[in-house]
């Protein structure tokens, strides 16, 4: 990871990567400290985004701190500290199928569910819709991501059930 190189010392060619930034706002500016808020797609390096922002205006910038307020669906108000879920196991954390509710979901037959949960590409009734799709057993609890191989044919990307 970069920030991990960085940290390190070590200097790294970074190639140019294309993403979007939808939004950039100013919050305050302290000369020479300044504070904005960036709502981009995933693969933005907001460190980067610092320094160019800063050679667009003749000066060096740095990064002196990253709060990510919003991360997908979830924001930093659900957020929960380390401290906290150490000292509240499971009632702090939230249940993994939150993570992909924003996914189309189909819903596996029993036999279908122990090949996808080995690793096995599965046959549906109909086809997948959507490059990443959530998938569940039928008490609906979620079993991993799939990404469909064929119309009606799919493949686990992330499995997060056990073999059952």
């Amino acid at each position: 990871k970069l920030y991990e190189l960085a940290r390190a010392g070590v200097a790294v060619e970074r190639r140019p990567r294309l993403i979007t930034i939808e939004e950039i706002r100013l919050v305050r500016y302290d000369p020479p400290v300044i504070l904005f808020d960036v709502t981009c797609t995933k693969g933005t390096y907001i460190r980067s985004l610092a320094a160019d922002i800063g050679a667009r205006a003749g000066c060096p910038a740095v990064l002196s701190f990253l709060v990510r307020t919003r991360v997908g669906g979830f924001t930093l108000a659900e957020a929960t500290s380390l401290e906290e879920i150490a000292a509240a196991p499971p009632a702090a954390v939230l249940p993994a199928a939150l993570a992909v509710r924003h996914l189309p979901a189909v819903v596996l037959s029993a036999a279908a569910v122990r090949a996808f949960c080995a690793g096995r590409t599965v046959t549906l009734g109909k086809p997948a819709c959507g490059p990443q799709i959530g998938v569940y057993d039928e008490a609906g609890d979620l079993l991993g991501i799939g990404r469909p191989a064929a119309p009606a044919l799919l493949r686990p990307v992330k499995v997060v059930a056990q073999t059952r």
